[in-house]
C-alpha cells in the first residue's frame, strides 16, 4: 500500500501531500442548501464543477497532524497544507494574537484588528479556536482571482461532537503561502463555494468526488 503522508525535514512533522492536477466535483443536485448553479455544468441529476486543484479520496490522507500527535509547532508554510497544520496548533492553543497574525497576509490585518481590539470577539474567537480537536483536509482548487488565490476546505471536529467544512482562502507569496481574510459572502464567490461547502459537509467520502 503506498502512503500518501510526506514528511518533513524533522522526523515528527508530517503533512498531506500537496498535488496539482485537474478535478471535477461532482454534486447531487438534491443536495440540501445549494445555490443557483453558477459556474457548473449539469450532468442528468448531479452538478459538475472542474477546475485545477486536489481532492482527497479518505480521511487517512489527508489528516492534520496536531501537536500532541508530534507536530513541531512551525513550518516553511510552502504548501496550503503546511499552513492548515499550523493553524490547528495556533487553534488548540487559544489563537494567541501573534501566531495567529503570522498565518495571515498583510492586508489581513485590519480584519484581524476588528477581533484581538474587542474583548468580547477576541474571547469567542479564541474559545472557538481552543475547542478544535482534529482538522481534516478535504480538497483545494484554483479560485481563479487575479492573485491565483486557492480556495481550501478543510473539516473542523470540536469537542462537543460536531464538525464544519469551512473554505479558506490562500496566496502564494514568494515561497510561502499565506491566509487571507475574507468575510463568508467573499468567499462563496459565485455560490461554487458554498455548493461545494454543504456537499462536503453532508456527503459520504466515498462519493463525494471524482479527481481524473
Amino acid at each position: 500500500m503506498t502512503c500518501l503522508i510526506a514528511k518533513n525535514v524533522s522526523a515528527a512533522d508530517v503533512f498531506p501531500v500537496f498535488k496539482t492536477g485537474p478535478i471535477e466535483v461532482v454534486i447531487p443536485t438534491n443536495t440540501p442548501h445549494l445555490l443557483a448553479y453558477s459556474l457548473s455544468e449539469k450532468e442528468g441529476t448531479n452538478l459538475i464543477y472542474r477546475s485545477t486543484g486536489q481532492i482527497f479520496t479518505n480521511a487517512a490522507e489527508g489528516h492534520i497532524q496536531s501537536k500532541a500527535e508530534g507536530f513541531s509547532g512551525s513550518t516553511d508554510r510552502s504548501t496550503p497544507w503546511k499552513v492548515i497544520t499550523e493553524l490547528l496548533a495556533v487553534n488548540q492553543e487559544g489563537n494567541p494574537e501573534a501566531k495567529t497574525r503570522a498565518l495571515f497576509s498583510s492586508g489581513s490585518q485590519k480584519s484581524l484588528d476588528e477581533i484581538y481590539n474587542k474583548t468580547e470577539i477576541k474571547e469567542r474567537f479564541q474559545s472557538m479556536g481552543s475547542s478544535i480537536t482534529n482538522m481534516q483536509a478535504l480538497m483545494w482548487h484554483q479560485s481563479g482571482e487575479p492573485d491565483g488565490g486557492l480556495f481550501v476546505y478543510t473539516k473542523y471536529f470540536f469537542r462537543s461532537g460536531r464538525s464544519s467544512v469551512l473554505p479558506l482562502y490562500m496566496v502564494k507569496q514568494g515561497e510561502k503561502y499565506e491566509l487571507v481574510s475574507k468575510t463568508m459572502s467573499q468567499n462563496l464567490t459565485n455560490n461554487m463555494q458554498n455548493n461545494i461547502m454543504v456537499f462536503l459537509q453532508s456527503a459520504n467520502t466515498t462519493r463525494r468526488t471524482i479527481s481524473k
